[in-house]
């Protein structure tokens, strides 16, 4: 909004005749530049001559007063009020998305991290040790009962393991026995809670395992063991990173399997348990298995864009939203 105000002054030049006087001397002093004879200089010539034509109009004074003594520059409320509400909209829009997107890169870094360690203390641990299958293993589901109905299990294969593990970890600290050491609750990638879907997994959040496979490690990733079984030389490890207070799988819970080849992620291409496809690693799924099958795709891809676009992923596909065209 642009206002002119009177003087006050009765007589005399007018301010506009003053500037006029001023500005054409700054034209001439201007003029030997180089830097003027392009559009900018025709633009404040043509300025210049609108100034000009202005003052010697002979009404001029009449229409517009006592004359001009200045010019101010400024913002209406109702002007700022609508940018302002403007500004309010499309940060609502994009800020959700934008953190979003920085805690699923801070999950992807890491669970790469975690990973890489606990790849390289496997590795050396069997270097030391020997192979997996050669350990004399017990099967850790022992497919008996106790007078409560309740499964029988045999954990000496995973003291076994974690003791030997151990060895290459930074441990923070060891769980107590007969006490829940991850106070938060445990749900499905599809935010069912783990008793609502079919049952609490095996090795999720009870006192009933033994305390040394249950662990923090230095940088507050929660670590438990899974079932060892004896048949297919073949255990798991679920870890918990540290973002949130519950663990979700598929989100910030996620699984690795190891044998005598090494340890990987769960949900490798052509895994033939706990997979990417199917409910492996679907927000939709109700089963409660439901996000066991992620933790592959978010290291080799670099992404956890499967809780925005599942149904346009495949490991023989786009392995993004991106390259889905979303």
């Amino acid at each position: 909004m642009i206002r002119f105000e009177s003087s006050g002054n009765g007589g005399g030049a007018s301010p506009l005749s003053r500037f006029y006087k001023g500005f054409s001397g700054i034209v001439t002093v201007f003029e030997g530049f180089d830097i003027f004879k392009n559009a900018n200089y025709n633009t404040i010539m043509a300025n210049y001559s609108l100034i000009k034509k202005r003052v010697k109009q002979k009404n001029y004074n009449s229409q517009i007063g006592m004359g001009l003594s200045k010019c101010k520059l400024a913002f209406t409320l109702a002007e700022v009020l609508i940018t302002l509400g403007i500004i309010g909209v499309v940060a609502a829009m994009t800020i959700p998305t934008l953190i979003t997107k920085y805690q699923e890169k801070q999950i992807v870094s890491s669970l790469t991290k975690v990973y890489s360690t606990f790849s390289q203390a496997y590795q050396m641990t069997q270097a030391e040790y020997g192979q997996l299958s050669t350990w004399g293993l017990k099967n850790t589901v022992t497919g008996e009962v106790n007078d409560e109905d309740k499964p029988i299990y045999d954990h000496s294969a995973n003291i076994l393991i974690v003791s030997r593990l151990k060895k290459y970890l930074k441990v923070a600290k060891t769980c107590e026995t007969g006490k829940v050491c991850f106070p938060g609750a445990w749900y499905t990638i599809g935010g069912l809670k783990t008793e609502d879907a079919g049952g609490v997994l095996t090795g999720s959040n009870t006192s009933d395992s033994s305390p040394e496979e249950r662990f923090f490690l230095s940088d507050g990733t929660y670590v438990h063991m899974g079932n060892y079984d004896a048949y297919s030389k073949s255990g798991s490890i679920f870890v918990i990173l540290p973002f949130g207070k519950d663990a979700v799988l598929g989100k910030n819970r996620f699984y690795f399997v190891f044998n005598d080849k090494g340890l990987f992620p769960a949900g490798m291409k052509g895994a033939t348990s706990y997979t990417f496809e199917g409910y492996g690693c679907d927000p939709a799924a109700t089963e409660r298995t439901a996000g066991m099958g992620c933790a592959a795709w978010v290291i080799y891809n670099k992404n956890m864009d499967y809780l925005h676009c599942r149904e346009d992923l495949a490991w023989d596909g786009p392995h993004s939203c991106k390259e889905a065209g979303n």
